[in-house]
């Protein structure tokens, strides 16, 4: 009677043990991630857009900040942000001269990097609600049959998912989506 007690404690602490040990992998297996941040006139937002990524629970990212030529100094807050909180290891700033848009903006990020990272896209307007989401992208892209993922965001500060305003009429019958 002993033996087989003892037996089921052997074999059940060797399967939590080994839970244990598979979770602490998982937590110490921080893919590379690249957030990208394309960014117009967003001012404003400067702090609680880069404050966001900054205090993630989470070591192994970079953040290629985008200032497609905004008339508001939003490159110069940016440079003060990186500065004051000497991150210059962390954050690599590119201040076009001219306007090239969103797009071309992550087209011309994107194809610098290598095959392996993880990329992630916000907006200069925009902000993680937690401080986990590069652990959750760590989690997702760990998976190998996942190469894409997209989100959804939610409406600041009335609380609504998904999108800030309904497509107009013209829009969609013209097909214009952006």
């Amino acid at each position: 009677m002993k033996s087989s007690f003892f037996m089921l404690i052997v074999i059940l602490c060797s399967i939590f043990s080994n839970k244990i040990i598979s979770k602490i992998e998982n937590i110490l297996e921080e893919k590379p991630i690249v957030v990208i941040i394309c960014s117009y006139n967003n001012a404003p937002w400067i702090k609680r857009n880069l404050d966001s990524v900054v205090m993630q629970k989470y070591s192994n990212y970079k953040i290629i900040y985008i200032d497609d030529a905004s008339e508001d100094g939003t490159a110069n807050l940016v440079e003060q942000y990186i500065k004051e909180y000497n991150l210059h290891d962390k954050i690599i700033l590119i201040k076009n001269d001219k306007r090239v848009y969103k797009l071309k903006n992550m087209y011309n990020a994107i194809w610098q990097l290598d095959d392996n990272i993880i990329v992630a896209v916000l907006d200069g307007d925009d902000w993680y609600g937690c401080n986990d989401a590069l652990s959750y992208f760590n989690e997702i892209y760990s998976k190998n049959d996942v190469w894409i993922t997209h989100g959804r965001s939610l409406n600041w500060p009335q609380g609504k998912i998904g999108w800030h305003t309904p497509y107009s009429k013209k829009v969609i019958k013209n097909r214009s989506f952006r």
